[in-house]
């Protein structure tokens, strides 16, 4: 046998248990959570649950953090998955490099010399790995490594050689050597099934900041400039000034989206790192891992260091960041392989991977500030901050206590169970761990310290919320049989505001913009007086919500004249000042007349008994003159007369599905209430044909609810909309007690 300049000795065993492994457990054992988490987020991007009004592009182009936390969910899970399929890897790999046993090379593929390396390190190979199959790189194709471990199958394993590789062991045999041994120990560990060459896992950690950028800062810039291109077109359309349009934008790029473009960046920065910290640590100590056993059997540093000097490093912090970040720094790898030798450094290194767990709870700090951040800028305290931290760091050290048990008995077995955790990847039995066993003991010790602090804080009592987590509001509620107040009414809430509702308009155009086909601007004038003793905070939006009595909720526009208060205060309210200006709230349906208006002072902190509410009801001289359109045929009584019968369609719009169905209304009897029966037909695909029965008014709204009787199974739908000057009438329906939803449209048969 060709000798080379290490000599044999019998087979060390690996001195860190396999974190990677450890990693991978937990995460199957958590995938119910993911599932959880995955389905959420596919609720909020593609149904808007969160925000059903919005429309379908602004909910979408405003989630880029859920688009970050699908896409990482996803990816991940499928590269664990991929990790119990190792022939996927095989065939890729194989292909991709033409990996080819050195007996099945062609003469054309080999020259003599290079079938005499692969014959000198066949033979090394055998003496330390001998299940190991042995393939070259015959395509030419360059491989990124001049050689790494892959599987093939579920019981082989093979090491895949460059010519890199080869020309390396001709000019420097101790270096090619100690790449060999460091790839052989990741095959004894096991590493190779979850990380390595063509592993889908390791792309992703790979690229996790490119994905970053893609699917954050794209979707927040493009967002970006949609709004600012309409919002330019709105104002242009309305004669603004230029210059005006060009300072409003400017002021809004750096008042409001940059800010927001940098903390959504934060959070998923935050939360990627977070969900990273542990797998990619696992991955450092399979690494370091890798390169101790070469210190072990070469019994030198320098073989090591020749190996090191032969991989390309990243000359920059950004570029490691950037793609490196799955391997640890070269810096890192030596520094603690020359200390590991001793017992202080052995528990570094054994400490290693338990201490992710900590430099996650840094990382997840930082998500979390990255969200207080915009509370800090609306007036959550300081305090509040800090002491909801403090509750959560609590409760992230109590959830660690399982799993560090079990990693503080699996530190404590290792030197023992280590040879036959090797057995089951090279089938044939090594030596214990020949390391100071005290080592283990400390690191142990270590471990269950913390696991005796977090079982102490889940004995305590449950951290208590912030004083100022909830501020004490003296709620006002008026003498009326619902509590809520109405227009005119002078409220003051506690020692903060005094808000008075001054008066409700309903108008077809708001600066020029017309309301779309049925609906209607709806302008709510406020006055508010900030009667406590410092500046506080006016957002319009969160704070103010108006919501219909069927519970829809609708988005006002900050494009108005005068401003909304808060824009016109620019959110800071002075002690003692007051603010006054509209709420317009824009796609009324004009068939709606009856609203609730409610001020949420503490918005970041909701509390449904902390809302003081108005009744909001429409006039309808308003609403007939902001309709410009002459009133229909009326009967004495000022109702308007309906046809016989009457021909359209109805949509069915749940879930953007926008399935269309024509529909009747016949046999149509009016009384001189306002109160009319008919036979409501639609046809297929829809369904729910049945009489019906309804009411109008002078103000050419209608509603009416049809009792199907074709055998649909529905209870009722009932229907709401508005009469049009040529007889025609559209509107809205639903179905109480499910969420089918929809539009119709009727006009004269």
């Amino acid at each position: 046998m060709m000798m080379t300049s290490l000599s044999y000795r019998e087979q060390k065993s690996g001195v860190l248990p396999p974190w990677l492994w450890f990693w991978l457990a937990i995460y199957i054992l958590g995938l119910p959570a993911v599932v959880d988490r995955f389905k959420k987020n596919l609720l909020i991007l593609f149904t808007g649950i969160d925000s059903p009004n919005l429309p379908p592009l602004d909910r979408q182009l405003g989630r880029p953090y859920t688009v970050v936390e699908l896409l990482l969910d996803l990816t991940l899970t499928l590269g664990v998955l991929l990790v119990f399929l190792p022939r996927i890897r095989t065939v890729f790999l194989q292909r991709k490099y033409g990996l080819t046993e050195p007996q099945f090379l062609s003469p054309e593929q080999t020259l003599p010399e290079t079938s005499q390396t692969l014959q000198a390190v066949s033979q090394f190979l055998r003496a330390y790995a001998p299940s190991v199959t042995l393939t070259y790189n015959a395509n030419g194709q360059v491989m990124r490594d001049r050689a790494f471990v892959y599987p093939i199958g579920y019981r082989r394993t093979g090491i895949a050689l460059s010519g890199r590789l080869l020309t390396l062991w001709n000019t420097d045999q101790q270096a090619a050597e100690a790449i060999l041994l460091h790839e052989i120990e990741h095959y004894r560990h096991g590493d190779m099934f979850v990380i390595g060459a063509g592993s889908f896992l390791e792309t992703i950690i790979k690229r996790w900041f490119l994905l970053i950028v893609i699917f954050n800062l794209v979707p927040l810039t493009l967002g970006f400039l949609i709004r600012t291109i309409t919002s330019i077109q709105e104002l242009l359309a309305i004669g603004a000034d230029p210059w005006s349009i060009l300072v409003y934008n400017i002021q809004l790029f750096f008042i409001l989206y940059i800010p927001s473009m940098l903390l959504e960046f934060l959070v998923s920065f935050f939360w990627t790192t977070a969900l990273f910290t542990n797998v990619v640590m696992a991955i450092w100590c399979a690494e370091i891992n890798a390169d101790r056993f070469v210190i072990d059997t070469t019994q030198s540093t320098q073989v090591l260091e020749k190996a090191m000097a032969q991989h390309a490093v990243s000359t920059t912090w950004w570029r490691w960041l950037w793609s490196g970040i799955h391997h640890p720094p070269p810096a890192l790898r030596r520094w603690l392989a020359q200390r590991s030798q001793s017992t202080g450094g052995l528990v570094l290194l054994l400490l290693l991977f338990p201490a992710a767990a900590f430099i996650k709870l840094i990382f997840l700090c930082g998500w979390a500030l990255s969200f207080f951040l915009t509370f800090l800028y609306t007036g959550t305290s300081v305090g509040y901050i800090v002491g909801t931290l403090g509750n959560d760091i609590v409760y992230f050290l109590e959830a660690l206590v399982p799993v560090w048990l079990v990693m503080a008995v699996l530190m404590a077995l290792w030197p023992v169970l280590t040879r036959y955790w090797e057995r089951i990847f090279t089938h044939t039995a090594s030596r214990p761990v020949q390391a100071s066993y005290r080592a283990y003991l400390s690191s142990t010790g270590f471990i269950t310290v913390i696991c005796i602090v977090g079982l102490v804080l889940t004995l305590l009592p449950q951290p208590a919320e912030p004083s100022d987590f909830k501020p004490t509001i003296p709620h006002n509620t008026a003498n009326t049989a619902n509590g809520h107040f109405k227009i005119g009414d002078n409220v003051t809430i506690g020692n903060l505001w005094k808000i008075t509702v001054t008066s409700v308009e309903a108008h077809s155009k708001n600066l020029g913009m017309q309301a779309s086909a049925g609906h209607e601007f709806l302008v709510i004038n406020v006055s508010l007086t900030n009667i406590s003793t410092q500046t506080s905070t006016l957002m319009t939006s969160p704070q103010f919500t108006l919501t219909d009595l069927q519970n829809v909720s609708y988005h006002d526009t900050l494009i108005t004249v005068p401003p909304p208060p808060a824009v016109a205060q620019n959110g800071n309210v002075p002690a003692g000042a007051t603010v006054q200006g509209p709420l317009t709230y824009k796609e009324i349906p004009m068939s709606v007349s009856q609203f609730t208006l409610s001020f949420k002072t503490d918005w970041k902190n909701y509390d449904p008994s902390q809302v003081t509410v108005w009744d909001i009801t429409v006039p309808s001289n308003d609403t007939a003159t902001a309709t410009s359109v002459p009133t229909p045929t009326a009967s004495a009584n000022n109702y308007p007369v309906l046809q016989k019968s009457y021909t359209g369609t109805l949509v069915n719009t749940t879930d953007n599905s926008n399935t269309s169905a024509n529909a009747t209304l016949s046999s149509i009897e009016q009384d001189q209430q306002g109160g009319f029966r008919g036979y409501m037909t639609i046809q297929l695909p829809l369904a729910g044909s049945g009489p019906c029965t309804g009411t109008v008014s002078n103000n050419r709204t209608i509603q009416f609810t049809v009792t199907p009787s074709d055998g649909s199974g529905y209870a009722s739908i009932v229907f709401t909309g508005i009469i049009y000057a040529d007889g025609s009438m559209s509107g809205t329906y639903i179905l109480p007690g499910t969420s089918q939803q929809g539009t119709w449209q009727l006009k004269p048969a």
